[in-house]
């Protein structure tokens, strides 16, 4: 059950981060409020998540934010769907075309 409320934890933090601005990223501590999660934990979890290359911070500020490789998986999902509406739009074309006569 531990595991369990451990991965909910930092599915909760990554959704809360993936909502934020992408350039600017958010403190943790505006993470730990907006969860209502301590610090340390949220600290914690960041770490993990950063390991596992699906945050990372912005060396400016410090902030965290989706990592460029999420970023990356996104566009890779946006271009399957962008092919597969154009594959059905070409299909669509096809089954509402006009039917030629034929003439005997």
């Amino acid at each position: 059950m531990a595991t369990i409320q451990s991965v909910d934890k930092a599915l909760k933090i990554l959704n809360f981060v993936l909502v934020q601005n992408f350039t600017h990223g958010i403190p943790q501590h505006r993470i730990a409020t907006g969860l209502h999660l301590s610090p340390s934990i949220v600290s914690r979890y960041v770490e993990e998540l950063k390991r596992n290359e699906l945050v990372e911070i912005v060396p400016e500020s410090g902030h965290v934010r989706p990592s460029h490789r999420l970023a990356r998986t996104a566009v890779t999902i946006l271009s399957h769907i962008s092919h597969a509406k154009e594959r059905l739009d070409h299909s669509l074309a096809r089954i509402t075309a006009p039917i030629p006569e034929i003439h005997a």
